[in-house]
């Protein structure tokens, strides 16, 4: 069951991109977005599984929290339809502020993201999610 739904997966791409106005408190918020390009549906997980990547793609320390504001659910893209992702986070609040954050790999689906602008991720990673929609 799963090999067919990422056969489906093929034609996904996204952005990750700082919400302007968000920063705050130590906070900011970037917003996730995983396309379809494809024909057909597409099955994503309600919450993803993230990588944070340095500069030549080397793994960071990556923790996922979920943000539960909302019912986490698994969800259907549809051919040309965008789901969105927000994700907040420390940028410059210890512990743990380690090399900048270049890229984001998205594990489930399979999409890796460049991260505009580039940031580090301080708290060793700790990347709040709140679920697709």
């Amino acid at each position: 069951m799963i090999l067919a739904v990422l056969a489906t997966c093929a034609f996904l791409s996204g952005s990750f991109n700082a919400v302007p106005g968000s920063p705050g408190a130590g906070n900011i918020v970037y917003d996730l977005r995983i396309h379809n390009g494809g024909t057909q549906a597409c099955t994503l997980p309600g919450v993803p599984k993230l990588q944070l990547l340095g500069k030549r793609g080397k793994a960071l320390p990556t923790k996922v929290l979920i943000a539960r504001r909302r019912p986490v659910k698994t969800i259907v893209l549809q051919p040309g339809k965008t789901a969105t992702a927000p994700i907040r986070f420390s940028p410059d609040v210890p512990p743990g502020c380690g090399l900048p954050a270049y890229r984001l790999r998205v594990v489930t689906p399979a999409v890796t993201v460049r991260i505009k602008p580039v940031t580090h991720v301080c708290s060793r990673g700790l990347l709040q999610v709140t679920p697709f929609r």
